[in-house]
């Protein structure tokens, strides 16, 4: 684990699993996403160190036999102040994000994929809520996740999970690419979020009345009626970053891809 301490104790989870199908090497799953994660380790130390938010680097184990690490640090950690979960799994050269299901990270991905012209991603934003990787555990405790998607060559797709998933796979490329496009969209998160909170409980109108110990509210819509004094339901925690100045994301890009591309 990498801790970037920022002004706030609320933190960006960018993520990682580290081990691999025994069968081969693991280099695309998920050597690929370890080694990515610890550029953007490397980058963020030299370009972004101090940052408003707190940003945790966090390889994690047993991925591939059940989520086991990133469920064990879901269990110690899920009371922190977790603003979002970035996840780095068998990314190749980034062509488009993930909103992970929640509808208000779309726009900042949006605006991050605009601003990032260099590359070739795509301004349309993926927003299903998918399972299987170190993501899921977040995503289940409510807090946002995000997955970088990237291009990968035939023979790196084609020898997913079995002995030919090898060293020699790898582009060199693709690595610097989904470091430098993981570090910006990192250092954006962790300087520019405006979390939502969610709504207050509605008060009693003037059509509730006294029932016993409880306060029932007429539904004035269908003549229904309801219990004020029930629990409301729990809400998952949202945040919606967004980007406060593009000439500073601007100048950030291009610092870290050429950074990333000479490395």
């Amino acid at each position: 684990m990498v801790i970037f301490p920022g002004a706030s104790a609320q933190k960006i989870v960018v993520g990682a699993h580290f081990d691999g199908w025994d069968v081969g090497q693991g280099a695309v799953d998920n050597g690929i996403g370890s080694a990515i994660l610890f550029d953007v380790a490397r980058l963020l130390k030299r370009y972004s160190p101090a940052n408003d938010l707190t940003v945790e680097g966090v390889w994690v184990n047993g991925e591939e036999v059940g989520l086991v690490g990133s469920k064990k640090y879901v269990e110690m950690h899920y009371k922190d102040s977790i603003v979002a979960m970035i996840n780095m799994d068998t990314t190749g050269s980034p062509t488009s994000f993930s909103a992970g299901g929640t509808d208000a990270l779309v726009p900042f991905l949006e605006r991050i994929a605009k601003a990032l012209n260099g590359f070739s991603i795509s301004p349309s934003i993926g927003n299903s809520a998918g399972t299987n990787s170190d993501h899921q555990p977040f995503m289940l405790h409510g807090i946002p996740t995000i997955a970088v998607w990237g291009k990968l060559d035939p023979d790196m797709v084609s020898h997913y999970h079995d002995l030919g998933d090898s060293f020699d796979k790898v582009s060199k490329r693709y690595l610097s690419d989904a470091a430098a496009v993981a570090s910006v969209l990192a250092r954006e998160m962790a300087n520019s979020p405006v979390r939502t909170a969610p709504p207050p409980p509605a008060k009693p109108s003037s059509s509730c009345r006294s029932r016993g110990s409880r306060t029932v509210c007429a539904n004035r819509r269908n003549g229904s009626s309801t219990d004020a004094g029930a629990a409301a339901p729990s809400l998952p925690r949202r945040c919606v970053p967004v980007v406060a100045d593009h000439r500073t994301v601007s100048l950030e890009i291009s610092v870290l891809t050429i950074s990333a591309r000479s490395a």
